[in-house]
């Protein structure tokens, strides 16, 4: 589908469609040939802007613009080839369904008035009182006046499916959140080494504050110009949590090489670097048991049992 011509116009035709009122700049240009040189141009009284956001100042703020972003998810409104969309406004869906309300009754409307008092949903158990108001909720989700979605009821002419799974995925969330931001906070810089967290929390759960920009990456390089992977509260200084992320892994390694010893391995010339004298004093388990002829589940099975001492280096990587 050939983009379309950016226009004021078109562009408040996309905003007033969007039930969360606002859109980035990255998915209008999927559809709409925009230049970043033409912002100035197309904004006006309907058509807001506020960095790589569009919304419609006739339903938000720039404050609840900023506060929305941070959780809801928009799509594109459907749209047929030569910018004919399939949907009437938000506005005008709004009035057609107050006529619908207004003709289920009371119960249909304090219901509505409820979910307005919300950022848009809540729990179905939340709006209903008793069997009228189940049977009532019941017909305002059959009839698509309603949406719901693992439990949460919501109105879909403020939000789109897409956010309300965010909505619900971040619920999932809300407890192992919780527990990694408490366990950041405590730390200096609010920053721990990845493999650490992952061992902790799993690699779901991180994957997944990543996504939602609770946790930063650090790449942390060490003298070698070998990369380990730290990871930060987005809350966190970037700057301080930087600092003693590289701190941290210098001074491992360094008290590493204290437990080491002087001995290299055979045939192994000593490194420069505290990094490489401590590779050059240790064997991974995988060479280790080569070395000494035993299959390596059997030397990790005498580590487990604490029948041979190993530690793991900064890296993540077992040694002897």
């Amino acid at each position: 589908m050939p983009k379309l011509e950016p226009t004021s116009a078109i562009i408040e035709n996309i905003l007033t469609r969007v039930p969360e009122g606002f859109i980035r700049y990255d998915m209008l240009c999927q559809r709409v040939a925009l230049q970043r040189d033409m912002v100035a141009t197309l904004v006006s009284n309907n058509v807001g802007q506020d960095g790589d956001w569009w919304y419609d100042p006739m339903r938000l703020t720039q404050d609840e613009l900023r506060d929305k972003i941070t959780w809801a998810k928009p799509i594109f409104p459907e749209m047929k080839a030569g910018g004919v969309f399939t949907d009437a406004t938000i506005a005008e869906r709004k009035e057609a369904r107050q006529v619908r309300i207004e003709q289920l009754g009371n119960a249909a409307q304090r219901i509505m008035i409820e979910l307005d008092q919300t950022q848009g949903y809540c729990r179905f158990g939340d709006l209903s009182r008793d069997e009228n108001d189940e049977t009532v909720l019941n017909t305002l989700v059959e009839g698509k006046e309603l949406g719901l979605h693992e439990g949460l009821l919501y109105d879909p002419l403020r939000l789109s499916n897409r956010t309300i799974k965010q909505v619900a995925t971040q619920e999932k969330l809300a407890p192992v959140k919780e527990a990694v931001t408490n366990f950041l906070t405590n730390l200096p810089g609010q920053v721990a080494q990845e493999t650490e967290l992952v061992e902790k929390f799993g690699a779901y759960a991180l994957d997944a504050l990543l996504s939602f920009n609770v946790l930063k990456p650090l790449q942390i390089m060490n003298t070698d110009h070998q990369a380990t992977t730290w990871l930060r509260l987005a809350s966190a200084d970037p700057t301080t949590a930087q600092k003693f992320a590289s701190e941290s892994v210098t001074t491992a390694w360094e008290t590493l090489l204290e437990r080491c010893g002087t001995k290299t391995r055979p045939g192994v010339k000593d490194g420069k670097s505290v990094r490489l004298q401590v590779l050059a004093r240790t064997y991974t388990v995988g060479s280790a048991a080569q070395r000494i002829g035993v299959r390596q589940i059997t030397l990790e099975r005498a580590i487990d049992e604490d029948r041979i001492e190993a530690f793991e280096d900064p890296e993540g990587k077992l040694r002897l």
